[in-house]
């Protein structure tokens, strides 16, 4: 894998009814990595953690090769552009014009071009109170806030919550053109399947506060498939018997539909058997997911 930006060893976090960790992951620099899980999984707890919002109980974070701990690292906050999943409510009766202006202070690599080029595109009246906007052009205000200083990295928290179709499409042509620079790193919490098929490079499944895998997600997408295989004998145990297959579902007398992980080396077996693959489907992340999820209950 690449020169990692965020590095996870061993963290733990006692939240009360989720216990998360032991979590080890590296998020590898210049690459989109999206965070998928369910509600209450985890994912916004490992964020805040990164972001210094929450403080794990053990293990240790590492943020562009520098431990954090104890006081918040402001030095290296000013490379990273963050939108939470919560708006802050004590921001309530700021407006855009405001915090941008306090903002400026904070980043020396703040575009004032590229924050009005925003503030025009989400058409927001920078004036008016954020108490006073809709869950959406708050969303808006904090997608430009995030992106208008020109962070090494963006660490976004469900960012689409709360934007309707047309923002939703403007905010990830902007999170494209960000990182067209080519060096530039994208953290991506979300539960929105298409969204991480047009962004994400690597996808992260949690569940329940313990990580299910990290995968590249066109090798992921290419090597999980449902496989429809006619065998010659009824009572043979395909899950145990050929590599990769973690699911398994009669359909008619001699066709089994079975769940696999790994096609080529799947496919390689059922070859050398003399069975004989007659469909195959792709599946989506959200189906590989639940698979994953099952395989991990199993393994318990």
């Amino acid at each position: 894998m690449e020169e990692s930006v965020v590095r996870v060893k061993g963290v733990t976090k006692d939240r009360g009814s989720l216990q998360l960790g032991p979590l080890d992951l590296d998020i590898p620099s210049g690459y989109v990595t999206a965070i998928v899980g369910s509600n209450g999984s985890g994912k916004s707890t490992l964020i805040n953690m990164i972001m210094q919002v929450v403080h794990p109980d053990g293990g240790s974070i590492e943020l562009f090769d520098h431990k954090i701990a104890g006081e918040h690292q402001w030095q290296l906050k000013q490379n990273i552009g963050y939108v939470p999943e919560k708006s802050w409510s004590e921001q309530d009766g700021e407006t855009l014009e405001r915090i941008a202006a306090f903002t400026r202070h904070w980043y020396p690599s703040w575009n004032q071009g590229l924050y009005e080029r925003l503030v025009r595109l989400f058409e927001i009246n920078p004036k008016q109170k954020f108490n006073k906007m809709s869950k959406g052009m708050r969303r808006k205000c904090e997608i430009i806030l995030g992106i208008a200083h020109e962070p090494d990295m963006l660490i976004l928290d469900e960012p689409s919550s709360g934007l309707d179709p047309f923002a939703w499409k403007m905010m990830m042509d902007e999170i494209k053109d960000y990182m067209n620079r080519g060096d530039r790193t994208v953290l991506l919490a979300s539960h929105i399947v298409e969204e991480i098929k047009r962004l994400a490079d690597y996808v992260v499944f949690m569940h329940k506060g313990k990580l299910l895998g990290m995968f590249e997600k066109d090798q992921l997408l290419d090597d999980c498939k449902t496989l429809w295989v006619e065998i010659p004998d009824w009572g043979t145990d395909l899950n145990h018997e050929l590599p990769g297959v973690i699911a398994r579902e009669d359909e008619r007398t001699n066709v089994v539909k079975i769940v696999t992980l790994n096609v080529t080396a799947t496919e390689q077996a059922l070859q050398q058997r003399g069975w004989k693959v007659v469909r195959t489907a792709m599946m989506e992340l959200d189906e590989i997911f639940m698979h994953l999820i099952q395989r991990s209950a199993i393994k318990k």
